[in-house]
């Protein structure tokens, strides 16, 4: 599984060198830190990041709001922005860029890690103005939790989501993950066409089953019972011969 790819933007070398610290310490992957705005466009270009930690203060021709309005216009990398000055002007500018937050300095450490996590899973799941829907990234693959770190795990290769009370179970052919969302709002924010509901308990990757009877679908060596109430919608998706 990838690692979510930050990018860091801050010209205090000390402050970026904690922030790299306290986020590869939980699961995240430093790509690079970058001193001036005017660096990122190009590092952007040829290099994957999945978020963008941007300091609004920069030494450079270029400061963190402007560089995010140049990103904006061929990327949709979502940017939480940093800054120790956290005026009302400062954050009218900033807000008309979209960011995915905006933190004043100093910040706390958890805050920033459940920033990043929340900001992960907003990027797997949603389209927000200002993204481009051609990026395949935000309809492909979520990020889900496995112990401290957060995960890249492609949408194809779920084989299943078994609800567990508030929880949901997701079974790749790896591995399990288990979320602390119920299966009913996995449903909603994961939408996709390979899914369906065939249980009120069960949700399937409709390309993953192998064999089907009259009470059950199998996959991977997993009988997964079929409601009465979902048996008719099953069998106008597979193509039966």
């Amino acid at each position: 599984m990838d690692l979510p790819q930050i990018l860091i933007v801050e010209d205090d070398l000390i402050i970026a060198a904690h922030i790299s610290t306290v986020i590869k310490t939980h699961g995240y992957n430093v790509v690079e830190s970058l001193t001036k705005g005017e660096s990122v466009l190009d590092f952007i270009k040829h290099n994957s990041v999945d978020v963008l930690l941007m300091d609004i203060q920069l030494g450079g021709d270029l400061d963190g709001i402007e560089t995010a309005e140049l990103v904006q216009k061929t990327h949709s990398t979502p940017i939480i922005f940093l800054t120790a000055n956290g005026d009302q002007p400062t954050f009218d500018r900033a807000k008309k860029t979209f960011p995915y937050a905006f933190m004043s300095k100093p910040f706390k450490e958890e805050e920033l890690l459940r920033t990043l996590e929340l900001v992960i899973n907003q990027k797997a799941t949603s389209t927000r103005p200002g993204e481009y829907t051609n990026n395949k990234s935000l309809s492909d693959r979520i990020f889900v939790r496995d112990k401290k770190k957060m995960v890249k795990l492609k949408i194809e290769d779920i084989l299943y989501v078994e609800a567990e009370r508030n929880y949901c179970k997701i079974t790749t052919k790896s591995k399990p993950y288990t979320l602390s969302v119920p299966l009913m709002k996995f449903e909603k924010k994961v939408s996709s066409d390979i899914f369906m509901r065939i249980h009120r308990s069960h949700l399937v990757n409709i390309s993953a089953i192998d064999e089907l009877d009259d009470h059950y679908v199998y996959i991977n060596g997993k009988a997964l019972a079929v409601s009465k109430s979902y048996k008719h919608d099953l069998n106008k998706r597979l193509t039966m011969v």
